[in-house]
């Protein structure tokens, strides 16, 4: 079948800051992006964080460590802008080649759970 995607795209480095003028700042938040898991923050990066910390709630991008953080955090959001939200849970489905159909399965698939798939949308 060969390579489909093969000569569809070109590689395009982003080589310029765009979002974030301030420089030293910039590289902070690539160090922090591209270092090691149990590798130590520089003392002066620690320092430079806890300067932009305001305590104050924001709408403004928030960074979390954990993905459980980040849920519960919009999961708050949400209830603030609309505490009546709803909840569509996911529904899995096999391919049957005898049928040529899809049949919709009983709980969610084991292998889901290591994926980025969500068993829940709010």
């Amino acid at each position: 079948m060969g390579d489909f995607w093969h000569g569809l795209f070109k590689v395009a480095e982003l080589t310029t800051i765009m979002r974030q003028k301030d420089v030293p700042f910039a590289r902070l938040l690539n160090r922090l992006r591209l270092r090691s898991k149990g590798s130590q923050l520089r003392r002066g990066d620690i320092d430079t964080l806890r300067q932009r910390e305001t305590g104050e709630e924001t709408s403004d991008l928030h960074i979390y460590a954990k993905k459980d953080d980040v849920y519960a955090h919009n999961i708050e959001r949400l209830k603030q802008l609309d505490p009546d939200f709803v909840t569509m849970y996911a529904q899995d489905f096999s391919f049957e080649k005898k049928t040529g159909k899809f049949k919709r399965l009983d709980g969610h698939l084991g292998n889901a759970t290591h994926t980025n798939l969500e068993e829940t949308v709010k």
